[in-house]
């Protein structure tokens, strides 16, 4: 029997590659131990725990044969405990008797039988064959199926472990971590997963490489390393912070970091951060570059309270200390040339030179008068009225004039006269 068996060529392969040659005594009761430790000797997985040659394999099995022959006739015909067996020496270049050749039986020496006539006759006669040849021949057929048998498990070793038990590896980089998960075990394969990294192009969630990617043993493990994305993360809050230590935290975050102008400011302390470009709270990748801007502190010029101030007095002050007035009319209720806001406030600190902005007020909005000369006095008056404005009148007949103008603006409110005669 073959020591391996199964329904398919991958088993019995498995099989060679995981399992020791069963002893010959499992199927074949009585054998001596000596012949199933030459057994599994000679069939071992390792190839270095082998014999070394047939001439090796030869010499133990004759050693085995004559232990088991020794082995025999010491129980066959009892012998004192302190008989002693002398084996015959096996090794070196000794080639054991069984192991020769067969040579052709040599000629026997004449008969010397008498004949009939009381005359001896001689001639040669053939022999049978010894016993011990026969046991020869056999021995040596055992040793050509050991061979064989030997040759046949070494192939069949050798293509297992070069060539059968490898597969191609699946490819599963950009798959989904269930997509590659299943892949693989429909493969036969078991997954095990390594830290997963940051990717710019690669999703979330998805292999972003595999181990081994080209071939792979059967039933062996596919080691993957899933994507975390593109590494995003948001500029830190460094306002109001030292330099150096802004400077620390962003290049923590493999940030480059660029120091902008400095500026004045009213409320950061000089050598402080007071802005950052791009804003704290804004998404950036490693390596992006983050524009760092330096407080120099107060500005040496306190701008004056200028509002309820006529328009002419606040240029004079800011003239007075170097700024320059940006004035913009807004239409207001308050009378018209009166400072209404102004930019910087009170107090702030500027540089000379700096501009600032004035809102003056151009006096209360302003309706056209309408055109109601030539019209009656009753509907004129209507009119007038309607769009907001005091009416008085000279006369009851027709507008003959309109005071002020038609198309003068006034505030609503403001009386126009109408003489009518």
């Amino acid at each position: 029997r073959v020591p391996f068996d199964g329904p398919q060529p991958g088993a019995v392969a498995w099989q060679h590659v995981d399992q020791d040659v069963p002893p010959p005594s499992q199927y074949v009761a009585g054998l001596p131990r000596s012949v199933d430790e030459l057994v599994v000797r000679a069939t071992r997985r390792d190839p270095h725990a082998r014999p070394a040659d047939a001439r090796q394999l030869g010499n133990e099995l004759q050693r085995v044969r004559e232990r088991v022959m020794t082995e025999a006739a010491t129980t066959a015909l009892p012998q004192p405990v302190d008989a002693t067996v002398v084996l015959s020496k096996v090794g070196g270049e000794e080639r054991p008797s069984w192991a020769r050749l067969p040579s052709r039986p040599r000629s026997a020496p004449p008969s010397r039988r008498p004949t009939s006539g009381g005359v001896y006759s001689g001639g040669n006669r053939r022999r049978r064959p010894e016993p011990a040849q026969t046991a020869r021949v056999r021995r040596w057929t055992l040793l050509a199926s050991v061979a064989v048998v030997a040759v046949l498990l070494a192939g069949g070793g050798a293509w297992w472990l070069g060539v059968g038990r490898w597969m191609p590896a699946p490819q599963v980089v950009g798959l989904s971590e269930a997509e590659a998960v299943s892949t693989a075990r429909q493969n036969g394969l078991r997954v095990e997963f390594t830290e997963p990294r940051y990717h710019d192009e690669i999703a979330a969630g998805h292999v972003l490489a595999q181990h081994p990617d080209d071939r792979i043993r059967k039933g062996g493990v596919l080691t993957l390393t899933l994507s975390l994305g593109p590494e995003i993360r948001a500029v830190p809050d460094v306002i109001g912070a030292e330099l150096p230590v802004a400077i620390r935290q962003l290049e923590e975050l493999d940030l480059e970091v660029v120091e902008g102008e400095q500026r004045y400011s009213d409320t950061v302390p000089a050598g402080r951060v007071m802005a950052v470009e791009p804003s704290v709270g804004e998404q950036v990748r490693p390596g992006d570059r983050v524009t760092v801007v330096v407080s120099k502190g107060r500005a040496p010029i306190e701008v004056p309270a200028l509002i309820g101030l006529p328009l002419d007095q606040a240029q004079a002050q800011l003239a007075q200390l170097g700024l320059v007035a940006l004035v913009q009319e807004v239409e207001n209720d308050a009378p018209a040339g009166q400072v209404l806001v102004q930019d910087p406030a009170p107090g702030a600190g500027v540089e000379e030179g700096a501009t600032v902005t004035l809102q003056v007020s151009k006096g209360p909005p302003t309706k056209p008068v309408p055109h109601v000369e030539g019209r009656p006095c009753g509907q004129a008056r209507q009119i007038l009225e309607q769009e907001g404005f005091e009416v008085s009148s000279i006369g009851n007949r027709r507008v003959r004039t309109q005071i002020p103008s038609p198309g003068t603006g006034l505030p609503p409110g403001s009386e126009v006269t109408i003489i009518c005669v």
